[in-house]
C-alpha cells in the first residue's frame, strides 16, 4: 500500500518472479519498475492466508485478497477477488518470498 520498492527490495528475493492477475510473468525488477512507474498501485488491499506449509527453509502460502487497484493499473478503480499461492524461503536475512502466482477469482 505505501509504493515502496525499497521494503519490497528487502522481501523479494532477488531471484523474485510473479505470475500476476493479468496473466503476465515478471521478475523482481519488473515488479519494481511497474511500482516506481505507478502502475502497480493500490486503493485498499485485503488478504486471508488460508495456509502455510513449512517445508524445511521453505513455507508455501496459500489464500485469498481483495484489491481495488489504483495508478496506471488497467484495473484501477475495480475491487476485485483474487486467489494467491506464495513461496517464501528463509535466509540468513529473514524470510524473503521467492515465487507468487495471483490470478482473479470468480466472484461468488
Amino acid at each position: 500500500m505505501a509504493t515502496d520498492p525499497v521494503a519490497l527490495e528487502r522481501l523479494w528475493s532477488k531471484d523474485f518472479v510473479v505470475t500476476n492477475p493479468l496473466n503476465k510473468f515478471a521478475t523482481a525488477p519488473q515488479v519494481l519498475a511497474m511500482v516506481k512507474g505507478g502502475t502497480l498501485s493500490f486503493k485498499s488491499y485485503e488478504r486471508t492466508i488460508e495456509y502455510i506449509h513449512h517445508y524445511g527453509n521453505i513455507a508455501v502460502v496459500i489464500g485469498a485478497e481483495k484489491v481495488e487497484w489504483a495508478g496506471k493499473m488497467p484495473l484501477a478503480g475495480k475491487l476485485l477477488p483474487l486467489r494467491f499461492t506464495a513461496v517464501w524461503l528463509s535466509t540468513p536475512s529473514g524470510w524473503q518470498e521467492v515465487a507468487r502466482h495471483a490470478n482473479l477469482a470468480p466472484s461468488p
